[in-house]
C-alpha cells in the first residue's frame, strides 16, 4: 500500500496543471516513439491518439530473420529508451 500512497502523493504534488504538463509530454514522447519506429520500416496499427503504441514488427519468421543481425534495430532501441 505504501506504493500506492506514495504514488498518489507524488500526483497531488504536482496539481492539475503539472499533471496535465506530464500526461502531455508523455503523449509527445510516444508521438516521437511512433515515428522513430514508422522511419525504421516498423508498422504502426493504431492512431496515436494518447499514449499508446500498437506496433508491427512482422509475422514470428519474419521479426526473428530480420531482428535477430539488424543493427538498425539495436540502434533504434536505444534511441527509444527513456
Amino acid at each position: 500500500m505504501k506504493r500506492g500512497f506514495d504514488a498518489r502523493a507524488a500526483l497531488r504534488s504536482l496539481g492539475g496543471s503539472g499533471n496535465a504538463q506530464m500526461n502531455e509530454s508523455n503523449c509527445t514522447q510516444t508521438r516521437r516513439f511512433a515515428e522513430k519506429l514508422v522511419a525504421a520500416d516498423r508498422v504502426i496499427l493504431n492512431n496515436v491518439v494518447r499514449n499508446q503504441i500498437l506496433v508491427s514488427f512482422g509475422d514470428a519468421e519474419h521479426s526473428k530473420a530480420r531482428n535477430r543481425g539488424d543493427p538498425n534495430l539495436r540502434q533504434l532501441l536505444g534511441q527509444l529508451t527513456l
